[in-house]
């Protein structure tokens, strides 16, 4: 991995590229045991691989914007599945549950010390749900908006802290 930051009085970034190479690497197979736990298998060879940028900016006292992108491909080499019974080389696949775009935005909104609303927009592209790359296991892009707020006080009637938070989770689904 290979990484800059900067920062200043009201931003910072950070930008990282990757380059991860496995042998053997347990990867979710999209399979459920009996417990309803998921099941994990050995991909022989794979490989991540990616940029990533985090930024935040504090335009105002009270407003500040945060964002976070990520683009990767994450790759099973020379992939072997039993199909029908069957081993088949697939070749190379994408590693299930790992999608090549993830993306956020959040503006957060301080009206007062302690106060804080927030709303958070996240994106997460396409992505398999076994290692076969089999139309049926394509779980597709989907976005979601999410809205806390919160109230943080110090010096409280019991320890250093304490604060209040309410979330609302995909708000339109």
């Amino acid at each position: 991995a290979k990484g800059s930051t900067a920062k200043g009085q009201s931003y910072k970034y950070s930008l990282v590229a990757y380059y991860m190479n496995y042998q053997n690497q347990l990867v979710l197979t999209g399979a459920i045991d009996n417990s309803g736990a998921p099941i994990r298998s050995t991909s022989g060879r794979s490989y991540r691989t990616g940029l990533e940028l985090e930024g935040s900016w504090q335009f105002t006292k009270q407003w500040a914007l945060q964002s976070a992108l990520a683009f990767s491909q994450n790759k099973n080499v020379d992939f072997v599945s039993s199909i029908d019974g069957v081993l088949q080389n697939l070749g190379t696949t994408d590693i299930s549950f790992a999608p090549s775009v993830i993306a956020s935005g959040t503006v957060v909104y301080t009206p007062f010390q302690g106060g804080r609303l927030a709303w958070t927009t996240r994106h997460v592209g396409d992505q398999f749900m076994s290692n076969t790359e089999s139309p049926v296991s394509l779980l597709t892009a989907y976005t979601v908006h999410d809205v806390t707020a919160s109230y943080s006080w110090s010096k409280p009637l019991i320890g250093k802290s304490m604060s209040v938070e309410l979330l609302v989770n995909n708000l339109f689904g």
